[in-house]
């Protein structure tokens, strides 16, 4: 019987490689004790005493919502470059200051308190994946169909099916080995998705997952996220403002219905994902405001490549950063066919080179006995895994 599995509607996919999503989840909380942050170390860029590979660092400052009563800002750990060229996988957090406030008897808004505090972050949190141009709850997914493909009337490749060096291959590498006076064939998968030929097959995903949805204690400050990189915090508001603004000539007069008097923040880090973090009690009056995050989304061409991360840490000494999904996301409300829609379009950045496992990782990992540098399939001319997605968030 096929699974049920939740699913919403992908609104385009732009393929240098990339594509789709959404879905959430509401969320009561108890209320969040405030936090302090140091300032020295924000914002997060420039670090102007920071070389990587002779280059300076020179990002732009991220971007804040002047003048609103809610205002999220990342933190960022310190950069550093490992002796192998790579730059370390940087830690992150991300805060929110939110205004608390009180009328007075004539019906005057007075703020009170500005509270500074840091969202809660659950392994229950809803997991969405990208397969092909569809949107799956990753709970509703067993690994072998994460790995092998989907079935939905049509398949819709799972990580063999988009695997990056060239293809999928279950004999990239063939070699006899003798058992009990019995030869065999060994045949070696290009893309095996795990690291130990002893465990489990899909032991990997679990841990990469692990890696996508929960506190990992990412780099020496022990933070919780990967890094951000170029992708500000976006704040979306019940209504568009801009839109609104300008009422009289569009005809726009309220954001979707679904969107009254919420407060979410969309922030891509570079563990791969997407993440959805919505503020409670922010326009009531003397009540404490709390942040959730709801839902986090693998876009397709971060699925393809944030994986590694967690192969990467299996045979090395730590998380090496992927620059997965580096670019900033937006939300605007657009009229399509006469009706309003809001729809969230995202990009990759710079994306990441398009580099399987390193060659050591098959002996490494024990996957294999033989070493695959003394004569693999070459791959000439890599690429890089970059794109755009986009979301109709609507109905959220």
């Amino acid at each position: 019987m096929k699974r049920m599995v939740r699913r919403i509607i992908l609104v385009f996919t732009a393929f240098f490689v990339a594509a789709g999503l959404l879905m959430a989840a509401g969320g009561g909380s108890v209320a969040q004790e405030p936090v302090e942050v140091d300032l020295q170390g924000w914002p997060m860029w420039p670090e102007p005493t920071i070389r990587i590979n002779d280059l300076d660092i020179n990002e732009p400052a991220t971007f804040l919502s002047i003048g609103r009563e809610i205002v999220p800002w990342p933190f960022f750990g310190p950069t550093t470059e490992g002796t192998d060229g790579y730059i370390n996988l940087l830690g992150a957090d991300l805060f929110f200051t939110i205004e608390e406030f009180t009328y007075d008897a004539q019906g005057r808004k007075s703020i009170t308190a500005y509270r500074t505090v840091r969202p809660r972050v659950l392994p229950s949190d809803d997991l969405f994946m990208v397969l092909g141009n569809t949107t799956l709850a990753a709970g509703g997914l067993a690994n072998e169909e994460i790995i092998e493909g989907y079935w939905d009337g049509v398949t819709l490749p799972g990580l063999q099916g988009v695997a990056v060096v060239p293809g999928y291959e279950g004999d990239w590498i063939t070699y006899e080995e003798e058992t009990d006076g019995e030869t065999y064939l060994v045949e070696v998968a290009n893309e095996s998705f795990k690291a130990d030929q002893t465990e489990t097959p899909h032991e990997y995903l679990d841990d990469w997952k692990d890696f996508l949805v929960e506190d990992q204690h990412i780099g020496a400050g022990d933070f919780v996220f990967a890094d951000s990189g170029h992708a500000p915090s976006q704040m979306i508001w019940p209504y568009d403002p801009w839109l609104y603004a300008y009422r009289t000539k569009t005809g726009y007069d309220s954001g979707p219905a679904a969107w009254a008097d919420r407060y979410v923040c969309f922030w891509p880090t570079n563990q791969g994902a997407l993440h959805a973090f919505e503020a409670y009690n922010v326009d009531i009056a003397n009540s404490t405001p709390y942040v959730n995050r709801t839902w986090l989304a693998v876009p397709d061409s971060s699925f393809r490549q944030s994986v590694y991360h967690e192969l990467r840490k299996a045979y090395g000494d730590g998380y090496k950063r992927l620059t997965v999904l580096d670019g900033p996301v937006t939300v605007r409300d657009v009229q399509i066919n006469g009706v309003w829609k809001r729809i969230a379009v995202g990009t990759t950045g710079i994306g990441n080179k398009q580099l399987p496992k390193p060659q050591d990782a098959w002996t490494g990992l024990d996957q294999s006995e033989h070493d695959p540098s003394n004569g693999p399939p070459s791959v000439s001319d890599k690429g890089r895994v970059f794109g755009v997605y986009a979301f109709d968030v609507t109905d959220l």
